[in-house]
């Protein structure tokens, strides 16, 4: 007798049928993996996508300190070819071993007309005193971030 159902619990009345009698149905809700199955499946990365993470982060974190490298560079390098002006110190703080200052200097713009500019700069391991001279090298456009030395920079 296929397809018919046999009593499982006759207090209950409920009925388990012998075979299917329509399609299959999974129920996700249901289904939990085996302990082995999870065991054996990792859900992190393989070896070499963990690499690539891995050297993409320290790129990124690599860039503020090679910025960082590069305009001590371009400041220095401008400091050696470009004409210099003197300044001096507004007001100065020591933070820990550098000098925080405020410089006032003259720049030239290119149409020929004088700005007065007065601008804070950081001045790392120097000592600096009120109305020092400091040599500077202002931007072509712009009273902020020039180039600054504490003595007379030697030209190339």
């Amino acid at each position: 007798m296929a397809g018919t159902a046999k009593p499982i619990g006759s207090a209950m009345g409920r009925y388990l049928p012998l075979q299917p009698s329509g399609p299959l149905r999974y129920d996700a809700s249901r289904c939990r993996p085996s302990r082995t199955m999870a065991a054996t499946k990792s859900a992190l990365p393989s070896l070499p996508v963990k690499v690539c993470l891995l050297g993409l982060v320290l790129l990124i974190g690599s860039l503020p300190i090679a910025a960082m490298f590069w305009r001590q560079y371009a400041d220095q390098r401008r400091l050696a070819t470009e004409p210099h002006i003197r300044g001096s110190v507004l007001s100065y703080r020591r933070i820990k071993q550098n000098s925080r200052a405020v410089i006032e200097f003259v720049r030239q713009d290119a149409s020929g007309s004088y700005t007065l500019c007065q601008t804070e700069v950081t001045l790392p391991g120097h000592q600096v005193e009120y109305r020092q001279t400091v040599f500077v090298v202002p931007r072509a456009n712009s009273c902020g971030q020039p180039a600054v030395a504490l003595v007379e920079p030697e030209r190339r």
